[in-house]
């Protein structure tokens, strides 16, 4: 529901009234010491009517991409004076992944995006997924979480379906204006992608994409460049900004009714490329071959489709082991 124009915008400890850009936080757990950690809050009130635009990031404590486009855009490119509606952002959703440098959950080995919506009386993990959704995302009218890839890789944006068409098509809107490669996550080619937080917004009527920023653990320009833009560009399409949409030109994007296939290992063994991030390949093509220690290539990776590559996304090292994943391919859906 759109936010009145007069409406103070509340979150955790930050109340924004129109025309401010307010700073705060969420407390979200404790450490073995008693102290509180906190999720960090940024919320902007437009001084107009208009939705409310949620962007996340560093839900994988590595994936430090989303924190700088976050900064860029609140600090930089937006005027809380000229715009309408709200936007709140949450730059660092896993604040105990990202102290230790670490994708996952330390306390709990969890990987907080697959255990939406949580519980408030379970694991570590769970209990922050369930903040997160009560107090943050729902309200939300619209979610753009911001992930990132290891390079070598090129930006994408993921889309889901659900039952409500008119959600489906509205986060497509989103992503088109956006502006990067986008692909549909078909549960069928990624099965272990489930819990996720854009699942539980999706499942509420909240409009939401997913966007692969590169790089992991490093800050990339290009790739936080097209992230701001793409942030824009979705805020003019909602109304909240005005001005037309521009296209995006720092990283290749590639056009089409595409999904998307993750690729692992079978063999482990060094990883040699095949090929680049972005680049076209045809059935059969080499995409990775694995080396034993004594020089020996003891596995190959042949793409099963016509596609194109959108990333490498080995995290750890080149050196991998059975059922890593060594490669995300997009594809034309034949449905």
């Amino acid at each position: 529901m759109p936010k009145p124009a007069d409406k103070i915008v509340r979150v955790g400890n930050v109340a924004a009234a129109p025309g401010e850009l307010k700073f705060g936080s969420l407390t979200c757990g404790y450490l073995p010491d008693a102290t509180p950690v906190s999720l960090p809050l940024l919320v902007m009130n437009g001084k107009a009517d208009g939705p409310v635009l949620l962007l996340t990031g560093c839900m994988h404590g590595i994936e430090v991409g989303g924190i700088e486009v976050i900064r860029r855009v609140m600090r930089e490119a937006v005027d809380p004076a000229t715009f309408r509606g709200a936007v709140i952002a949450a730059p660092i959703l896993n604040p105990f992944a990202y102290w230790a440098g670490r994708m996952n959950t330390p306390q709990d080995e969890y990987n907080l995006n697959r255990v939406f919506p949580g519980g408030p009386d379970q694991l570590l993990s769970h209990r922050l997924a369930d903040v997160i959704v009560n107090q943050i995302v729902a309200k939300a009218d619209y979610l753009i979480d911001l992930h990132s890839n290891v390079q070598p890789s090129i930006p994408f944006a993921i889309v889901r379906r659900t039952p409500d068409e008119a959600v489906n098509a509205a986060g497509r809107k989103m992503a088109d204006a956006f502006g990067i490669t986008t692909v549909l996550m078909v549960l069928k080619f990624e099965q272990h992608r489930t819990g996720t937080m854009s699942d539980w917004a999706l499942a509420h009527g909240i409009p939401s994409i997913v966007i692969e920023l590169v790089d992991s653990r490093r800050l990339h320009d290009p790739s936080a460049k097209m992230g701001v833009r793409g942030i824009l560009n979705v805020m003019k399409v909602l109304g909240m900004l005005d001005g037309k949409v521009e296209p995006q030109t720092e990283m290749v994007v590639h056009q089409g009714n595409l999904t998307r296939m993750e690729l692992t290992a079978t063999k482990g063994g060094l990883v040699h490329r095949g090929k680049e991030a972005g680049e076209a390949v045809r059935k059969g093509d080499l995409l990775a071959a694995f080396y034993d220690p004594y020089g020996n290539v003891v596995d190959e990776l042949r793409s099963p489709v016509d596609g194109y590559v959108l990333a490498y996304p080995m995290r750890e090292s080149q050196a991998v082991t059975t059922g890593n994943m060594v490669v995300f391919l997009a594809f034309e859906l034949s449905e």
